[in-house]
């Protein structure tokens, strides 16, 4: 029957093997939940994927509407002259968003079909007992649903909007001219190339000439700040990975006592006097410690020389034995704050403990959950020891000019002790590593979509204005004037992305950073590309350019 038969079963067996030293009962929690986590980060990444993928295109797709849409701007007057409501103006443009909506999401539909092989992925698809073609009706005709609500609303707003200009006079264009960016470049003496680029860039003109500039710069800074913040999170990702003391292990060597049945505090090895270390001590782990009635791993430090203890993500480390330091889980699920005081019972004891910090559980036995356990110093733990349940290891760390050889030749010539790895990346950061792809895929699909925006832009600038530029090349323009005035006007555009993107971006990257750190219980480390960003300007310039 399932868990109803799961006490039944814990109590005979402590009737027959209860009395054994090597007894005890293990939960499988651990295991599970490490499973459940890896698919939960790969569900997660892939919830934000398609957020941000239906953010942009929403975005993308509303730019290009909105220019479609606009062009009738200079005939909304004569429409409405000849008798069209503002609501049949606007229902002028239902047709086109009908087909771009039914179209684009049938597109999505089969896309989405003809893609479901490849998924579920990484971990997750180990799990799946049968992997191939999914039709989910529910999850298609969502968002086909979703889809069409975002076209047919970005259009019907972008109609209504257009619909409104019959009645407003248009400012003149000297008006327009004398203000901002445009006015600045006209006055400034820059050569004609320089200020004809600019005042295309950002000058949206009237009548049948009107190019909506906004949705062109909204659109490359939406791109320039994906980019940036995909960069930002994969730089820092990689520098915790690259950091081992951002997930727990704060020393570098790790050695198992051989020795069963010994109690912390007692035979040490011989390990107080190894070479080559300016810092040892004796861990003591256990798997289950009652904290209020939940039981977590623990870990004991007794420090032997120098000091080793917890990464501390906020507050401190124990340092008296009424103490006591817990993961970023642990304190979420007793919704305990540091501070605050907790209950911890042993086989014999039960005392009450100060919260002194929030702290980091390397993976040093059993599948260690990175967040989840406490930390005492060895004095505070011996109360609640128990032999049959319980390993012990000394940690070391590396003196500044220690021969690391030698010191491993010490430790292997020690029969009592055996080497254990040290700086193994946790569950909770590979699984993170494994989502790495997700910045990469976002910075791109971002930057194909701020270039679509751009490209639209200039492609409409240059459509439009026709004109405008007919009556450069009468006043003297040649051809490659022309060409450099479209240029320089890409390049605005581009400057202005880069110059509001980058910082949003970096801003965006930290937020991005902090939350995925309080995710998994460690210290918030934001890296910035300096390199990459830097990179990142040129190949902006240069890809507005060929556009």
């Amino acid at each position: 029957h399932g868990e109803a038969d799961l006490a039944g079963l814990q109590a005979e067996a402590e009737r027959i093997f209860g009395e054994s030293p090597l007894f005890s009962v293990v939960s499988l929690e651990p295991e599970i939940a490490g499973a459940r986590n890896a698919i939960d980060v790969l569900e997660l990444a892939l919830w934000i994927f398609a957020g941000v993928a239906a953010l942009a295109g929403g975005v993308a797709v509303g730019i290009v509407l909105s220019r479609e849409i606009s062009q009738l701007d200079a005939y909304q007057p004569t429409l409405s002259a000849l008798g069209l409501t503002r609501g049949q103006r606007a229902a002028l443009h239902a047709p086109m968003a009908v087909v771009v909506a039914v179209g684009g999401g049938c597109l999505a539909v089969l896309g989405a079909i003809a893609l479901s092989p490849r998924f579920p992925i990484d971990v997750a698809r180990r799990a799946e007992p049968a992997p191939g073609v999914e039709l989910d009706f529910l999850v298609l005709s969502s968002g086909l649903l979703l889809i069409a609500v975002l076209v047919l609303g970005g259009a019907a707003l972008a109609a209504v909007r257009s619909s409104h200009r019959a009645a407003v006079a248009p400012l003149s264009t000297e008006a327009r001219l004398g203000a901002g960016v445009v006015g600045m470049a006209a006055r400034s003496g820059l050569p004609p190339t320089v200020s004809n680029g600019v005042r295309m860039a950002f000058h949206r003109g009237h009548g049948r000439s009107a190019v909506p500039v906004r949705s062109a710069i909204v659109g490359g800074v939406f791109g320039v700040l994906g980019v940036t913040a995909g960069l930002v999170f994969a730089a820092s990702l990689q520098s915790v990975i690259d950091a081992p003391q951002r997930y727990g292990w704060t020393w570098d060597v790790t050695t198992e006592d051989q020795i069963v049945n010994t109690f912390c505090g007692d035979d040490m090895r011989g390990v107080e006097q190894l070479p080559g270390v300016e810092a040892v001590a004796e861990l003591c782990y256990g798997p289950g410690l009652q904290v209020d009635g939940l039981t977590v791993p623990s870990m004991a430090f007794w420090s032997l020389r120098g000091t080793v203890e917890a990464e501390v993500v906020e507050g401190r480390a124990p340092s008296g034995p009424d103490e006591i330091a817990l993961g970023a889980e642990t304190l979420d699920r007793l919704g305990k704050g540091i501070g605050d005081t907790v209950n911890v019972a042993g086989p014999e004891v039960t005392r009450d403990l100060e919260v002194v910090g929030q702290v980091v559980l390397p993976p040093i036995g059993y599948g260690q959950p990175l967040a989840d356990g406490a930390v005492l110093t060895g004095e505070g733990n011996d109360p609640f020891f128990d032999v049959n349940n319980y390993y012990r290891y000394f940690v070391a760390r590396y003196a500044p000019d220690a021969d690391r050889a030698a010191v491993d030749r010490a430790i292997e010539d020690n029969p009592d002790l055996l080497r254990r790895p040290a700086g193994t990346v946790p569950a909770d950061i590979d699984h993170l590593r494994q989502v790495g792809w997700v910045p990469v895929a976002l910075a791109t699909l971002l930057a194909a979509l701020s270039l679509l925006a751009i490209g639209h832009a200039l492609v409409s600038s240059v459509r439009r204005r026709r004109a405008e530029l007919a009556l450069l090349k009468t006043f003297g323009f040649s051809r490659r004037q022309v060409r450099a005035t479209v240029a320089w006007q890409a390049t605005a555009l581009a400057a202005v992305s880069l110059a509001l993107g980058i910082p949003l971006g970096l801003a965006l990257g930290n937020v991005i950073c902090r939350t995925v750190a309080e995710g998994v219980g460690i210290a918030t480390i934001t890296a910035v590309p300096v390199a990459a960003l830097v990179l990142m300007v040129p190949a902006a310039l240069l890809a507005r350019g060929l556009v």
